[in-house]
């Protein structure tokens, strides 16, 4: 019991660590929310083994809130793994761990590039969603020279009918400078 004890106060500790050094906003950054909808389901075309599926999908959708990438779109290409829930899945049916890209886009056509990794984790009373982190890595126009991260919080690609993608975090755009 101690030790299970133990343990998982070196998982929350490790956690937290993680958590504020993700929330450490530079100086010269700007901060970043924002909150989309798929406008279509995931196209995924799957490749099933026992119970484990290995799938490429694709995700669209609008962006609803205002700044940079307002009335844009994002246009993302993932790979991902499912496979039922084990015994540290918090009873989730299934566990995904998605990997990818995304494209930014505002309603001028600038846009940006992003790395997207998230897996399975509990979200509140509204069950499970895939949470990890956007890197922002390229751009062009506003977001030429982009730079920074945010916390991801989407949907499930396998696993629900839900539509939800939302980041927050701080990205540094150099180009808006240059203005």
């Amino acid at each position: 019991m101690v030790k299970a004890l133990l343990l998982l106060f070196v998982i929350l500790l490790y956690q937290y660590s993680s958590y504020a050094d993700e929330n450490t906003i530079p100086e010269d950054a700007k901060v970043v929310n924002i909150e989309a909808l798929y406008d279509q389901a995931p196209i995924i075309v799957e490749n099933d083994i026992g119970e484990d599926k290995i799938a490429i999908a694709t995700i669209r959708g609008k962006i609803l809130t205002d700044g940079y990438l307002k009335s844009g779109t994002v246009d993302c290409r993932v790979v991902g793994h499912a496979a039922p829930g084990r015994v540290f899945s918090c009873g989730f049916a299934q566990v995904e761990s998605i990997d990818g890209y995304c494209i930014f886009r505002n309603s001028d056509d600038e846009g940006l590039v992003a790395k997207l990794s998230c897996s399975t984790a509990a979200n509140g009373v509204e069950g499970a969603s895939c949470q990890g982190r956007l890197d922002f890595i390229s751009g062009s126009g506003t977001f030429a020279g982009i730079s920074g991260k945010a916390k991801l919080n989407m949907a499930q690609i396998f696993s629900t009918n839900e539509k939800f993608f939302s980041f927050s975090g701080y990205w540094k755009l150099p180009a808006l400078l240059l203005r």
